[in-house]
């Protein structure tokens, strides 16, 4: 026993060095993609302009680093309690949440690695246990997903968001995995942040825009409003003017009686509605007067809820058939008296 044991310590003393040499040629291997794979995310980050062209070939490259079935990023806006998907990338049909609509961060994989500040692996398998995200993890596991790798995206000491693998795999994800991964996030972040921040100063600068544009308008409308008593005179001027504003296919001006409950139409510019042109008064029992009259508050439908629209508005209904799927009405309003109503109705 004694001579086996001392041909198996100078078998291991034998092979120990190249062993050792391969484990360091492997780690060297692995580093030197690591780091051909941060600098092509550097070069993407600082040379692609579109957003969703960027996010994507990033999901490329962390995907080249550890497997993935899919790769999700995603950002937070703590001012308002959302999330916002930026990327889904691969081919795990997912019915997660939409890109780039906000929704709530409460109950969210997001939330759950924000408070310890540090990436984790989860066996979805184990959903129940996390109960804070739950919904989430439940929807991934529905989805074929068996192993989630969370970490976080953190700018200036403050995480604003992350980047998850999921794999169709169990045990997908070792502590190894967690850490490249980590070290991906920690390298993009900054420049994720940095083109959020811009997005935003985009957006704001649009707004503005947008404001100085819609004021210039209501300040045409309200001179060319006011240019003669006729008022029939500069209808045509002000439809022009409002439809530069919002885009319609109809727009009425009505008068109401709201003693007799009845509507008449003050003036029409667009497709015709037989129901209302034809008959100089009519009743506004089904209207959108009512509830103009009722609530004083402008109301606005849209294509979208069609069954929503003829539940509310039963006298409408024949204006669907024409084409008119949405409206969008305000009430005219003087002397703390509603005394009729702007409607624009489009086919959009």
């Amino acid at each position: 026993m004694d001579g086996h044991v001392e041909i198996a310590q100078r078998v291991a003393d034998q092979i120990a060095g190249a062993i050792a040499n391969a484990q360091l040629h492997s780690e060297l291997r692995a580093e030197a993609r690591l780091r051909k794979s941060l600098a092509q995310m550097g070069r993407i980050l600082s040379s692609e302009s579109n957003p969703e062209t960027m996010y994507d070939l990033l999901a490329t490259e962390v995907r080249n680093l550890a497997p993935a079935d899919l790769i999700v990023i995603s950002v937070v806006d703590k001012e308002s309690g959302t999330l916002t998907v930026k990327q889904f990338s691969g081919d795990m049909d997912v019915s997660l949440r939409p890109i780039g609509v906000p929704t709530p961060l409460k109950n969210s994989v997001t939330q759950m690695i924000m408070d310890p500040g540090r990436g984790v692996t989860l066996s979805l398998e184990d959903a129940d246990e996390h109960s804070d995200a739950h919904e989430d993890l439940a929807r991934t596991f529905e989805s074929g997903g068996r192993t989630l790798l969370a970490a976080p995206l953190q700018s200036q000491g403050s995480i604003f968001g992350g980047l998850y693998l999921i794999s169709t795999k169990q045990q997908a994800y070792s502590q190894h995995d967690l850490e490249l991964v980590e070290n991906v996030s920690f390298h993009i972040s900054g420049a994720i942040a940095n083109l959020e921040l811009f997005a935003k100063g985009q957006k704001a600068e649009a707004e503005q825009r947008r404001l100085a544009r819609e004021n210039a308008i209501m300040a045409e409308i309200g001179r060319v409003i006011n240019l003669s008593l006729e008022i029939d005179e500069v209808y045509e001027r002000f439809a022009e003017l409002t439809k530069s504003a919002i885009h319609f296919d109809r727009i009425t001006v009505t008068l109401i009686d709201d003693k007799n409950h009845l509507g008449m139409n003050s003036y029409t510019s667009g497709v015709r509605a037989s129901e209302w042109d034809q008959d100089p008064v009519w009743s506004l029992v089904g209207t959108q007067f009512e509830r103009l009259l009722r609530d004083r508050e402008p109301i606005a439908h849209g294509a979208e809820s069609i069954e929503d629209f003829i539940n509310e508005f039963p006298a409408l209904e024949p204006t669907i058939d024409i084409g008119l799927r949405s409206m969008v009405a305000a009430p005219l309003i003087s002397r703390n008296r509603v005394i009729g109503g702007l409607t624009v109705r489009s086919g959009r």
